[in-house]
């Protein structure tokens, strides 16, 4: 559950973007091919809900990633070779290396950002991201509880808890946690989709409805919301909705066979056999072996005979 709509990298204050923007233009300027102006771009648009999802380690990347990915490393290296007092260039290039999976590294940049200004509650929330992804969830849960310390409206860090909550099945605290999330931050899809499946787990059919609705209304190209969706109304006996919400979330997800197989479960109960047995075997083309789907087309193939 934590490969989605994680910890966004924290939001860059103007104007450190002006003046770093304004140093690595200048250095792009002097050497050919320099990528460093963009960099910024990237990260202060993708401020709230850019998350370092991607864990590719530099020697799997494509050329052209990992020019992108060295260029971006020595001009943030650059940036603090020239201000080493400086916090934020230490915490913008451990989000880099966490994003290409350096997970080290980037510890080592955070715990810098951290020594320089101990009042910096992103970049122990960044840290905190590092150590979720490696499961080192007392580490992960200190950092964010700095960082609420330091920020206790910050809802990076409430959510980032909250997930960790929910990787170790506290529910109650992940469900409170996510409560507190949407008090400040109302448009934040993935703690409506979470608290969303914790309501379903629980039983609460509408309140997991409603919840999965705000999710798909806010990032309605993401494949997770329609799926929890799906699962919902299937669980309320409502076939058809559910049927055309798991085609949503399998047109969003290429291969999502478990959005397929449901499909095919929503398409049974409305004996719509011929539409099963096309989203089973769908299923079964993405993951041959499910047994579930080799199930539900075995039989729909019976009912046919």
């Amino acid at each position: 559950m934590l490969s989605w709509l994680v910890l966004p990298v924290p939001s860059i204050p103007s104007a450190l973007f002006v003046k770093y923007h304004q140093w690595l233009c200048a250095l792009k300027a002097s050497r050919p091919g320099f990528a460093g102006c963009g960099l910024f771009v990237v990260l202060s648009l993708g401020a709230c809900q850019s998350p370092i999802t991607n864990g590719a380690l530099p020697e799997t990347m494509s050329p052209i990633a990992q020019e992108s990915y060295s260029a971006n490393i020595l001009s943030l290296s650059d940036v603090i070779r020239k201000s080493p007092d400086d916090p934020s260039p230490y915490n913008m290039r451990g989000t880099v290396y966490g994003e290409a999976g350096e997970f080290d590294k980037a510890i080592a940049d955070f715990t810098r950002a951290v020594q320089i200004d101990p009042s910096y509650f992103q970049a122990f929330s960044n840290r905190a991201l590092i150590y979720t992804k490696r499961k080192q969830y007392d580490k992960a849960l200190a950092d964010l509880n700095q960082a609420l310390a330091l920020s206790p409206e910050y809802p990076v860090a409430i959510f980032g808890r909250a997930m960790i909550y929910l990787a170790q099945n506290k529910t109650a605290l992940a469900l409170a946690d996510f409560n507190q999330t949407l008090e400040i931050a109302p448009e934040h899809a993935g703690a409506y989709y979470h608290r969303g499946d914790i309501y379903l787990a629980d039983g609460r059919n509408d309140l997991a409805l409603a919840d999965f609705n705000s999710a798909v209304d806010l990032q309605p190209d993401a494949a997770p919301p329609y799926f929890g969706r799906g699962m919902t109304l299937l669980k309320m006996q409502r076939f058809s909705e559910a049927y055309d919400s798991f085609h949503m979330a399998a047109g969003r997800k290429s291969d999502f066979y478990l959005a397929w197989y449901y499909r095919g479960v929503a398409a049974e109960k409305q004996n719509a056999a011929k539409e099963a047995a096309q989203a089973y075997t769908r299923a079964l083309s993405i993951k041959p072996n499910y047994q579930p789907a080799l199930d539900g087309l075995a039989r729909v193939k019976r009912a046919k005979s």
